[in-house]
């Protein structure tokens, strides 16, 4: 068996680069409000990821978390979330790559 034993974050100030995957980004935002003191994430450079990241605050705001983007600095304030019931955007973007297959394949491809 594999034990993890981990210690308590304190410190919440991060930087990190805006052109990261932005599931990375979402991740540390989807546990920000279990840290101690939360998450400020600043992010350097140009963000190529900006829909994503309003997408996990907006469902962050719609659970009684407080959040804010401003500039480059995300918050993610400590706090409980409040359970309910949510209806996620399903993300089509793994679909791309099917239909480029079909997009530069002989006319009549068909793809199951």
């Amino acid at each position: 068996p594999i034990t993890i034993h981990g210690k308590r974050l304190s410190k919440n100030k991060v930087s990190l680069h805006a052109n990261v995957s932005s599931q990375y980004i979402s991740a540390l935002l989807l546990i920000a409000s279990k840290l101690e003191n939360g998450i400020e994430l600043t992010l350097v450079g140009e963000i190529t990821s900006v829909p994503y990241i309003k997408m996990t605050l907006s469902l962050l705001n719609e659970i009684g978390i407080e959040t804010s983007f401003k500039n480059n600095v995300i918050k993610v304030h400590p706090s409980k979330a409040q359970p309910k019931p949510l209806t996620v955007e399903s993300d089509w973007s793994s679909a791309s790559y099917f239909f480029s297959i079909v997009a530069i394949s002989d006319v009549g491809t068909e793809i199951t």
